[in-house]
């Protein structure tokens, strides 16, 4: 749940323990472990089982929780209205959601996870953006869903000597696994990694995900391709990356990224590793996208991101660059699913991705 405060949506679980009720009705916080509303003198829990009756426009914008059917009401001034109830899911990871009594349908909007950026040039390739994917799924009350939040792919960090600190950019983990990248072992460079799908799952089957990006290459402008809608977005084409070939391949809405000259294809859920100097990893999804390609010497690309899915009618969208879909969605918050920025020099890394998000709206 997110309130509005100073021209923004905010989230709830903003906390507020000093603010005055005196001046501030109908502002809503979360106060001392539970959600709290102003009704112009006191603060009141949004638990309070006491029905007004009837809506009237002086009882604009009160609360309560009606015990008989499980639901939070308000007053709009004129009729009482139910609230949307909000479960987030932002840490990588699984989890379980277990359907509340009464809901037979749910609203469910993923974002995959974003790829690490590649290492080695000032202009090494940043990491793909995630995917975004939104439906309406139908449940059964009491029934449990798995919640898939991918995992970034994180940087290839450079180095002007073999230590510990040069290495290459790890794939994330997630409802479809991101590939790793791949180092030089000579000059201490190395490709992104790429990052997890995020969706969710009924037992074994898949009602909803989004693609997560792809690892950024060592290549001159090699950006890490975006997560997909219902195919993933292709590894960079610029500069060497552009040769017949190379460029990293996205999963698609049935079958994984193919493998490029001198890279490794995606698989079912999984992104490729890279097993070529310098590369990215695919990013992972219902369909992994392929590393990039490399010729072990002049040309070493970005992966593929991975691809999208849903189940009912809803829509899957592809990121561009390293920037995730869906960012101008209302349930959209932080740098969940961004890609990794691209190096500011040759001897400065670049950043990792982001993690996804999974919101359900009931």
């Amino acid at each position: 749940m997110k309130y509005c405060s100073a021209g923004k949506w905010v989230l709830m679980d903003d906390t507020d323990t000093t603010t005055s009720c005196t001046g501030n009705s109908n502002k809503v916080f979360y106060r001392t472990s539970e959600v709290q509303y102003c009704n112009g003198t006191t603060w009141r829990k949004t638990s309070d089982t006491t029905n007004w009756g009837t809506c009237a426009a002086g009882l604009v914008g009160r609360f309560y929780y009606s015990s008989t059917n499980g639901y939070f009401w308000y007053c709009n001034g004129a009729n009482n209205r139910r609230m949307s109830a909000v479960k987030v899911y932002s840490a990588a990871g699984t989890s379980s959601f277990v359907v509340p009594a009464n809901v037979t349908s749910v609203l469910i909007k993923v974002w995959g996870a974003g790829g690490g950026s590649g290492s080695g040039t000032a202009s090494s390739g940043e990491g793909g953006g995630g995917g975004y994917s939104y439906d309406n799924i139908a449940v059964t009350p009491g029934e449990t869903l798995s919640v898939i939040v991918g995992t970034y792919g994180t940087r290839g960090n450079f180095s002007t000597a073999a230590t510990a600190s040069a290495t290459a950019g790890a794939g994330g983990a997630g409802l479809g696994n991101g590939g790793s990248g791949h180092g030089n072992a000579s000059t201490w460079v190395f490709g992104g990694g790429g990052g997890g799908g995020s969706g969710v799952k009924r037992s074994t089957t898949v009602l909803i995900a989004a693609g997560g990006g792809g690892g950024g290459g060592r290549q001159t402008g090699s950006t890490g391709s975006g997560g997909g809608g219902a195919s993933g977005v292709a590894g960079s084409v610029t500069g060497n990356c552009g040769t017949a070939g190379y460029t990293g391949t996205a999963g698609t809405s049935s079958a994984a990224g193919t493998a490029p000259t001198g890279g490794v294809a995606g698989s079912s859920g999984n992104g490729g590793t890279a097993s070529t100097s310098q590369s990215g990893g695919g990013g992972g999804g219902l369909w992994g996208g392929s590393s990039g390609g490399s010729n072990s010497s002049t040309i070493f690309c970005a992966g593929g991101g991975g691809s999208g899915y849903v189940s009912g009618t809803g829509t899957s969208t592809a990121a561009t660059g390293k920037t995730p879909a869906g960012t101008a969605d209302i349930d959209y918050y932080g740098t969940a699913g961004l890609g990794g920025a691209a190096p500011a020099s040759a001897t400065v890394p670049g950043t990792d991705g982001s993690n996804g998000l999974v919101v359900i709206k009931y």
